[in-house]
């Protein structure tokens, strides 16, 4: 059997390879790059899951879901960090049960994103959206942040679910926001 070998085909493995030839096995080369301060694990308090990191206004942020039995699981809270290592809490930027449609229980899998504002200056200003799951078959909410800022506080925008109930005799769960590198959503 004849195979074709393109430089395509070189080229796409050659970033694999490189490390791999200029480095000595004795020679750590990250060594005088990196720092020996490292992050724990987990790398901040509390029970959480589901994480989605965003990096929004040179801060990494972490919107997770906090795990807990279902009928706890009532509000999302948010982390930011400036060098991935100390972690500020946002407690409760959005609590389900202040929406009237909610079961008031499992929330789970949130995702941010923000849009540019039309009116926008030279600073750039934001809408931030929260994409979430509210359980028991209830679907998938789309929330605002009422300050324009990644930790909210956010508000539900539409007075109903995105994604109502089931679909296909699915359950409509862990909405991610897709933005595309046009600006669309």
């Amino acid at each position: 059997m004849k195979h074709n070998y393109y430089p395509s085909t070189y080229l796409s493995i050659l970033p694999f390879l490189l490390p791999l030839t200029m480095s000595h096995p004795q020679q750590n080369l990250l060594a005088t790059t990196t720092s020996n301060t490292k992050a724990g694990n987990p790398v901040f308090p509390g029970w959480y899951a589901d994480p989605e990191a965003r990096l929004f206004n040179a801060l990494y942020w972490i919107y997770p879901t906090y795990s807990a039995d279902y009928s706890e699981q009532t509000f999302f809270d948010a982390f930011s960090s400036p060098d991935l290592l100390t972690w500020t809490k946002h407690p409760t930027i959005l609590n389900i049960t202040d929406i009237p449609w909610s079961t008031n229980r499992a929330a789970w899998a949130p995702s941010v994103g923000r849009k540019l504002r039309s009116s926008a200056n030279a600073e750039e200003e934001y809408d931030y959206f929260m994409y979430f799951s509210v359980g028991d078959g209830t679907g998938i909410g789309v929330a605002k942040s009422t300050t324009g800022k990644p930790e909210g506080p956010y508000e539900d925008v539409l007075g109903e679910p995105l994604v109502n109930g089931t679909v296909y005799g699915a359950e409509a769960i862990d909405a991610q926001i897709f933005q595309d590198d046009d600006g669309r959503n």
